[in-house]
């Protein structure tokens, strides 16, 4: 069954301040920032490539209801959100819809499926721009790598990594827009080359 339309069709990302939000508007995970975070550090080299340290911490704002996640976004840029699950805008905070938030948790207590898995790369694609990436088509591609890492590390077999892995792939195929998507075959070919430590700019966020 396909997601639906607000689940989303692209992922955001706008070099800007951040915004100071009332709590009340949201609460910050501290499961999903550490997962995040460990995450990033296994994907390079399994944490040869990069200590752990200089992995950047990421804050992931879970907001309290959908209305108020569109309602913060068009605030901010002036523009529709009915579109968007997730967004980064400089600074140690990344923005994800209450759904986004709970496909991440679902993924980790229970069903590895479409739409988890691909939450699972949402939150990894804008924890990548926190360490600078900033290429969508590259950033989108090293996250769906990094769930099969992440998985892994988290206790999952090889065979559910590779099933986690490709089925973000599968998310960001059929969901994405094509400024996002990589093929499948190239992107693999890319992660098997060379790690995201490459293309980041650790100590030059915004």
């Amino acid at each position: 069954m396909k997601l639906l339309a607000s689940l989303a069709l692209f992922f955001v990302l706008v070099l800007a301040e951040t915004a100071k939000g009332a709590s009340s508007l949201y609460d910050y995970d501290e499961r999903l920032s550490k997962i995040a975070r460990e995450t990033l550090w296994q994907a390079a080299d399994e944490g040869r490539a990069i200590r752990r340290g200089r992995v950047e911490s990421v804050g992931v704002r879970c907001y309290r209801d959908q209305e108020t996640f569109e309602s913060v976004f068009e605030d901010r840029f002036g523009v529709r959100a009915n579109r968007v699950i997730a967004y980064y805008a400089g600074g140690r905070d990344i923005h994800l819809r209450p759904s986004t938030c709970e496909n991440v948790r679902l993924f980790f207590d229970g069903p590895n499926t479409v739409r988890t898995a691909g939450a699972y790369g949402v939150l990894l694609h804008e924890a990548l721009h926190r360490q600078g990436l900033r290429d969508e088509r590259l950033t989108t591609c090293f996250a769906n790598e990094a769930v099969r890492w992440g998985t892994r590390f988290y206790g999952g077999s090889e065979a559910k990594a590779l099933r986690a892995r490709n089925r973000a792939l599968t998310f960001t195929r059929v969901y994405a827009p094509s400024s996002y998507r990589t093929s499948k075959p190239n992107c693999l070919a890319l992660t098997r080359r060379t790690e995201w430590v490459r293309y980041a700019r650790l100590g030059s966020r915004p």
